[in-house]
């Protein structure tokens, strides 16, 4: 579904919206779960709760310095992303070593999940 541009896939109120490999959107009422999520779904939704807390707790500046990465090498994720992943993924730290080096930025404090 697009929206004065906004772009939505996914749950979306009560409908579940994707984009198909003919870049027609399709819309189907959404299902509810038919059973409770397992212990491993609680702990990886519990995980991404925290990155969310964590970025809103960091101050604007670092925010944007996360979001400058990404536009400075024109990476096709967000700012937010980027830290995400940091945050998911400690044992990557190189790799963003290199996207700091090369965007010339100095990579905001972040805690290792």
């Amino acid at each position: 579904m697009s929206v004065v541009g906004l772009t939505c896939a996914g749950d979306v109120g009560p409908y579940t919206t994707y984009t198909n490999k003919n870049k027609k959107k399709v819309f189907y009422d959404r299902a509810p779960p038919t059973r409770p999520p397992t212990p491993d779904q609680i702990t990886q939704r519990n995980r991404y709760r925290a990155v969310a807390i964590d970025w809103k707790g960091h101050s604007s500046t670092d925010r944007q310095t996360w979001e400058r990465m990404t536009k400075k090498l024109n990476l096709p994720l967000t700012g937010y992303c980027l830290f995400t992943w940091a945050e998911l993924t400690p044992n990557e730290r190189p790799y963003l070593d290199t996207i700091a080096r090369q965007s010339n930025e100095t990579i905001p404090p972040y805690t290792k999940r």
